[in-house]
């Protein structure tokens, strides 16, 4: 298990669950501690930052970083990175706060998005296998295996300062946390707000999983 904290660095709890394990105590040249995200493909682990780009860390405990370089158009496009997945073809999508980049064989790209600026803040990323949903400062978008942008009727209800933290794929609906709640749609139709408590309630909503028998957790 890997957990993310804001202050601490990266921290593994191994196999047994019985010892804890700090990353920057373990892998030499690990200093960030300050981490947004999480993936995973096959043995490596990629570890997005507050500041200092991405890592991968392999099998063998070796680790690589990709950061920002003014002077490379094909160098990370920021060293912010909130989001990660990891796509079934072993490719990555990385969200940053100044684009989108998808990552193969260790090669960046970076992708624009639609009628977007030139570095959106891109606050989430989740690939389908199909393709990936994206979650922008202007709204949520979905590029589909060909390359073709998707902009859904309810996009710009994920703009900021109601942006899409967290978009997860449920069996052709959608949930989504965003800055300011928790959200659930339904194909065809427009966004509906969760309130739990049975009543609205203004909260970031940051993390969203869904369970085997369709039980949505988020916090």
């Amino acid at each position: 298990l890997w957990v993310a904290t804001n202050k601490d660095g990266a921290v593994m709890l191994d196999p047994q669950r019985k010892a804890i394990t700090r990353l920057e105590d373990s892998i030499p040249g690990f200093k960030s501690r300050n981490i947004l995200s999480f993936a995973g493909t096959g043995d490596d682990v990629w570890i997005g930052t507050t500041g200092d780009g991405l890592y991968r860390v392999d099998g063998a405990g070796h680790l690589q970083a990709w950061r920002n370089d003014p002077q490379d158009p094909q160098s990370l496009p920021g060293n912010i990175v909130p989001s990660i997945s990891a796509s079934s073809d072993g490719s990555l999508w990385i969200a940053t706060t100044a684009g989108l980049a998808h990552m193969r064989a260790g090669r960046i790209e970076r992708i624009a998005l639609p009628n977007s600026t030139p570095a959106p803040f891109i606050y989430a990323v989740h690939a389908t296998g199909r393709g990936v949903w994206v979650g922008a400062d202007s709204g949520v978008y979905y590029l589909d295996a060909d390359g073709r942008w998707h902009v859904p009727a309810w996009s710009e209800t994920f703009k900021r300062p109601n942006a899409a933290l967290r978009i997860v794929p449920d069996r052709g609906e959608l949930w989504i946390g965003s800055q300011k709640h928790l959200w659930h749609v339904f194909p065809g139709q427009a966004p509906t707000t969760i309130d739990p408590e049975g009543r609205p309630l203004e909260l970031a909503v940051h993390g969203v999983v869904v369970g085997p028998n369709g039980e949505v957790w988020a916090g």
